[in-house]
């Protein structure tokens, strides 16, 4: 999944005094509500409240590399294959409705601080990396 360009402008962005807020000459005072279907449709945006003017330590999120979800997930599949004669894309889908990943506590990360961490080289030289662009 890929950030589009101007909603990682409004990563850490905070919300003018009437609590809107703005991006190429668009307002809102929440995600999805900017009236301009790109702006909108399939956003993954969130509005993260801080308290004290701190943002959180942490934000939950879902494990979807934890072994127990993707073994109940790949025999979630092969039945779907069998028993219900989809397509194995079909299979995975209708799967992943039925599954859901472990949740998890997470160190909270702002988009950059996130990008960031994806770019900077490993220190363990034997591991090669790619740029992730």
């Amino acid at each position: 999944m890929s950030t589009r360009p101007n909603h990682r402008k409004l990563d850490g962005q905070e919300a003018d005094k009437d609590g809107y807020f703005h991006i190429h000459g668009l307002k809102a005072k929440w995600p999805h509500l900017f009236g301009v279907t790109n702006e909108d449709c399939q956003c993954r945006c969130v509005k993260i409240f801080k308290v004290n003017g701190q943002l959180p330590d942490t934000r939950r999120a879902r494990d979807y590399q934890d072994a127990a979800y993707q073994q109940k997930l790949a025999n979630r599949i092969g039945i779907q294959l069998m028993a219900d004669g989809m397509t194995e894309k079909q299979a995975e889908k209708q799967a992943k409705k039925e599954t859901s990943a472990p949740s998890v506590t997470i160190p909270f990360q702002s988009y950059d601080e996130w990008i960031g961490d994806k770019r900077m080289p490993k220190s363990n030289p034997d591991v090669i990396t790619k740029d992730a662009r």
